[in-house]
């Protein structure tokens, strides 16, 4: 039998030793790259049993990014499987997509199949900025029968053309000095300063029913305060199924307790 001097086989063992944890420390390094989470709960007040099909869906969005396409950092989808709320949630996100500096939020929304029946109305900032990482989520049930509605007389006609300003955003006045605005223009499209940046999308509208595409709009970067508004007031936006004109108001009926309404835009 061979004898291996023991100043080689010393050598040999930290070699090995060596290996071993560079190996290690290369996965470990590996497992934890972007595997941040944000965590929470999803939940409502109404006292109605989830269908058996019931999803939720939550979204990490980057609020200080307003182009749609680029906003979603990262998106789950909790299926209730028979479960009632509140339905707990663990979104895993990039950690490297995170900039200290943009502010975040996180939405959700409950759907049976296509149809949407609750969904968030009030912002929730979470993770930068001293934000927290673990929410609990109330959403808002969306009225099925919110499109149907008794305003007179209005039509597409009297919106066609028209200029608004924003009042009202969620039952709070709109930010002093921060003017809103919603521009209907030809051919189905909108403009709009949105508080922070120019913004646009399509309009469908029928009788009282009204419908917005998604929203598109500049990058600017706003003050926090400024930027929470418009995160608001485009999702309500894009939440519009009704409206009403009574004299120089105008109300967008959406999934929010209570409608945005507009003063008539003088010129």
């Amino acid at each position: 039998m061979t004898r291996i001097p023991v100043r080689l086989l010393s050598c040999m063992t930290a070699f090995v030793a060596l290996i071993a944890c560079a190996h290690q420390t290369r996965s470990s390094a590996g497992d934890v790259e972007g595997d941040a989470t944000l965590t929470g709960t999803v939940s409502y007040r109404e006292r109605v049993a989830l269908p058996p099909d019931a999803a939720a869906e939550i979204s990490l969005i980057d609020a200080t990014i307003q182009d749609k396409a680029a906003t979603v950092v990262a998106k789950t989808t909790v299926k209730s499987e028979g479960k009632q709320v509140p339905l707990a949630f663990t979104l895993r996100y990039d950690a490297g997509r995170i900039d200290k500096k943009h502010l975040y939020t996180v939405r959700a929304v409950i759907r049976s199949g296509d149809e949407l029946l609750w969904t968030t109305d009030i912002v929730r900032a979470v993770i930068t900025q001293g934000n927290p990482t673990d929410v609990a989520l109330m959403l808002t049930r969306v009225d099925p029968d919110a499109g149907v509605g008794a305003g007179g007389a209005s039509s597409k006609g009297e919106l066609a053309g028209s200029s608004w300003v924003l009042e009202e955003l969620n039952d709070d006045r709109a930010i002093a000095d921060v003017r809103v605005t919603l521009d209907f223009g030809a051919q189905g499209k909108v403009t709009g300063n949105g508080s922070c940046n120019r913004y646009f999308a399509t309009v469908d509208i029928s009788g009282e029913s009204i419908r917005f595409g998604a929203v598109g709009a500049t990058r600017m970067a706003c003050a926090t305060a400024i930027s929470l508004q418009e995160i608001k007031y485009f999702e309500a936006l894009e939440s519009a199924n009704r409206f009403e004109i009574e004299g120089s108001t105008l109300s967008l009926y959406g999934s929010a307790r209570r409608p945005l309404r507009f003063s008539r835009a003088t010129p």
